[in-house]
């Protein structure tokens, strides 16, 4: 994988997969003002000739390696959105029996790359509070009391964590 950064934009590019066919993968992070919009699905000839054009002029004096944009056979525009942090009382329902986790309760963007490492650490810390027990039932106030030690615990981590991919 190759990073590269410059103005206003940050471009990665990986081989792709199988390596035998010597495609090549990537990715633009640009911030954007207004509200374009993502297809989430492959361009059409037309749009994807026009937006290969706009790319090219974009990238316009970076260094050589980013010229691969030219070659491109497909584009998909994705929309990254950012969420505010949640405050740990919303990760759980008002009845106490259900809890947020993973990018329901602190979704971010993947520059970090931190999503499913945080998601795991969740279910970690979920285990680890829950009482053993030999049948399946919690009441709602014991159940209600883990799930908010369990946002409290994990609600400043993964709010750092956010911040920073954010950044």
């Amino acid at each position: 994988m190759l990073n590269f950064y410059g103005p206003d934009a940050h471009l990665i590019t990986y081989p792709g997969f199988p390596v035998e066919t010597a495609t090549t993968g990537w990715a633009i992070t640009q911030r954007s003002s207004t509200k374009d919009i993502e297809t989430w699905q492959q361009m059409s000839p037309f749009k994807l000739t026009a937006y290969r054009e706009k790319l090219v002029k974009e990238f316009d004096g970076w260094c050589d390696e980013v010229r691969f944009i030219k070659g491109a056979e497909k584009i998909i525009k994705y929309g990254l959105h950012d969420r505010g942090s949640l405050e740990p009382e919303k990760w759980v329902s008002k009845g106490g029996r259900c809890v947020l986790v993973g990018d329901a309760a602190h979704p971010t963007s993947p520059h970090l790359g931190q999503g499913a490492n945080q998601a795991l650490e969740d279910y970690w810390w979920l285990a680890e509070l829950l009482p053993e027990r030999e049948e399946c039932e919690l009441g709602s106030e014991e159940l209600s009391g883990v799930f908010e030690k369990f946002a409290a615990i994990r609600q400043s981590r993964t709010a750092e964590l956010v911040k920073g991919a954010r950044v």
